[in-house]
């Protein structure tokens, strides 16, 4: 095993490169912290199709990339429920598309309003999010916002969405997700 940014046998520059990754039709719960957690430097074609993912205490899926933005990243037709923060946080991600996914009841655990979405998108740029479903049927909702963009580097896209029980919400913000 290695650790990012230290020299490994495995890794002797000490980052990890990683290209045409698929995760697929997983199921991903009651995990400690993320469900799914990628970290990349440059990656390329990174694909997460038809998993289940929900009651995990942090994030759902969640997305970094080190330092230099990854391209080609698809994420499809999944039930991203229930967890504890938000459903999606991606950050330094360009030519992305995140579609058919379904969201519902996230951010269960959390006190900032960064982590009370569906979606977070930070350092983001050439994306499109279609034909995503958006539910919260609580009675004290918890995925205040259905997307929340905190910086956006190119165009980042949104068709054909749907809304269960909730009041969609889009919040465009800084760094420092201000109400």
């Amino acid at each position: 095993a290695s650790k990012i940014g230290k020299e490994t046998g495995d890794f002797p520059d000490g980052i990890r490169q990683f290209n045409d990754i698929t995760v697929q039709g997983n199921r991903i719960a009651d995990g400690r912290k993320e469900g799914i957690h990628i970290q990349g430097y440059k990656a390329h074609g990174i694909s997460i199709s038809d998993n289940e993912i929900s009651h995990n205490q942090s994030t759902g899926l969640f997305i970094a990339n080190l330092n230099v933005m990854s391209s080609g990243l698809e994420v499809r037709k999944n039930q991203i429920s229930e967890n504890g923060l938000a459903g999606i946080e991606m950050y330094s991600q360009e030519d992305f598309l995140l579609e058919e996914n379904y969201l519902k009841n996230n951010g269960k655990k959390s006190e900032e309003l960064k982590n009370r979405s569906a979606v977070v998108l930070s350092h983001v740029g050439n994306g499109n999010l279609n034909q995503n479903t958006y539910e919260d049927d609580q009675k004290l909702p918890t995925q205040k916002y259905y997307l929340q963009i905190a910086e956006a580097t190119a165009t980042v896209s949104q068709e054909n969405m749907d809304f269960i029980g909730t009041n969609p919400r889009l919040r465009n913000s800084t760094a420092h997700y201000l109400e």
